[in-house]
């Protein structure tokens, strides 16, 4: 690290320049192919597939530099745009979610994608019209 200090002053400096680089390495699935998808609980299922990939390839890396993220904003507004189904499409897309249903649970990823398009579905139908 002391050969970088005298590029990197600040320590934000040096943790942006780390992760724009890791970030170029390995970067996030596109989000354009879930637009084609009509069906909101496919869009959604589309999604997890996606992130869920990304993250079992970068699952260590992403244990040591979990940060927040917005990743839910746009599928989640196309589903509903607040409220607890957006609770819960943010919650089906982090990382600790994956990580709990497929590595700790043993759950395969159809399976665990078929949970969470359960969950949001049900909270669907049990929304006030």
């Amino acid at each position: 690290m002391a050969r970088c200090r005298p590029h990197f002053p600040e320590e934000d400096a040096l943790f942006s320049a780390c992760t724009s680089n890791w970030a170029s390495l390995h970067p996030f699935p596109s989000t354009e192919p879930w637009a084609a998808e009509v069906d909101p609980l496919q869009r959604l299922a589309r999604a997890l597939r996606d992130v869920w990939a990304w993250y079992a390839g970068v699952e260590s890396d992403l244990e040591l530099i979990i940060r927040d993220a917005d990743l839910a904003h746009e599928l989640a507004t196309a589903i509903d745009g607040s409220g607890v189904v957006r609770a819960a499409v943010g919650h089906a897309l982090a990382f600790e979610t994956w990580r709990s249903l497929v590595r700790r649970e043993g759950l395969t990823t159809d399976a665990s994608v078929a949970a969470m398009l359960t969950l949001v579905d049900q909270l669907r139908s049990a929304q006030p019209a």
